[in-house]
């Protein structure tokens, strides 16, 4: 449900105008995060050959029996070259709501990762459980999680809850 409220404020022409704010519910911003780009079959991800190379020399033994961290820093080393170009994408999708196109199929499967993974995180998480933001506080959340807090978390948000990987590497063998 779109929710509009008029907010009255001090006008320039008159004693006051009235500007419409609008509200929706996270688990709408959830829809539209979604909706924003195509997703691509995690077989055809460009993080996964890294991956491979990285499991067929070594399993270091770690807090996650080893596995986890090697597809976490295989991610994040895939993601490193196409993350200032996605993290422009955002930028311009938060203030224009279009995308560039981009020449690189892995730039476009990392900025379609983080939407649909941020659009979880939002429906799961906020909806139902945070007021409704007005349109301003929706967009300096977003910029939030899907810049600046993903450059932290992203890779366990986009590959450290599945073991989708494993198999495929498993079948591979």
């Amino acid at each position: 449900m779109l929710v509009l409220l008029l907010s009255q404020q001090a006008s320039p022409v008159g004693p006051s105008a009235f500007t419409i704010v609008y509200l929706m519910t996270w688990g709408q911003i959830s829809d539209e995060l979604s909706s924003v780009t195509a997703w691509l079959p995690w077989p055809e991800a460009p993080w996964l050959p890294r991956l491979i190379v990285l499991t067929a020399s070594a399993r270091p033994a770690g807090k996650y029996g080893g596995f986890e961290p090697l597809r976490v820093s295989a991610f994040r080393e895939a993601e490193a070259p196409h993350a200032a170009q996605v993290e422009s994408a955002i930028e311009q999708w938060l203030t224009t709501r279009s995308l560039p196109e981009f020449d690189n199929a892995a730039t476009a499967y990392f900025l379609a990762l983080r939407f649909q993974c941020v659009s979880v995180l939002v429906g799961s998480a906020f909806d139902g459980v945070l007021a409704n933001p007005n349109r301003a506080e929706a967009e300096r959340t977003l910029r939030k999680l899907l810049i600046d807090r993903w450059r932290i978390y992203g890779p366990n948000w986009g590959v450290g809850f599945s073991f989708v990987e494993h198999d495929f590497v498993e079948e591979g063998r």
